[in-house]
């Protein structure tokens, strides 16, 4: 495993895999590793990123502060490492009430970082922000679930 960045991939963390590009902020609120993130045009901050927005910068790597465990939640103020490569894969958090996934759906931004399956007949082109990418069809339960997602728009 490479070090790049000073940011050491954990293998039970949110990169699954490809690249990193990582890039750093300050919380403008609670942050979950593996949330997608936008930024603050007023503060200069970056948050988890709301319903159906179209400006994602990135997905939230592992809280790496003094006795943090990799997916405690970032506090606000502290310093946020995303990584904003495209491509690159991470155990995106899909919202409870999404519709059920398949291999290849692409995927927006839902309220507070988590993702739900696009709808090409509903949503414009530019809110996908990733891709579903695990092998098996996943039909979301009573609860927000981590699963293998590809980041970047089409």
């Amino acid at each position: 495993m490479s070090l790049i960045d000073g940011y050491a991939p954990s293998t039970k963390g949110v990169h699954a895999g490809g690249d990193i590009d990582p890039a750093e902020g300050w919380a403008g609120g609670a942050v979950t590793p593996g949330a997608v993130l936008v930024g603050s045009a007023t503060d200069g901050s970056v948050g988890e990123a709301g319903a159906g927005a179209t400006n994602v910068l990135g997905y939230a790597l592992e809280n790496q502060g003094p006795g943090k465990q990799f997916r405690d939640d970032i506090a606000t103020g502290e310093r946020v490492r995303y990584n904003t490569r495209k491509g690159a894969r991470f155990m995106g958090i899909v919202k409870a009430t999404s519709s059920p996934l398949v291999y290849g759906d692409y995927l927006k931004s839902a309220a507070g970082g988590e993702l739900e399956k696009w709808d090409s007949a509903a949503d414009a082109v530019t809110k996908i922000c990733a891709k579903y990418v695990e092998k098996a069809d996943f039909t979301p339960g009573a609860s927000a679930e981590r699963k293998v997602c590809e980041f970047g728009g089409v």
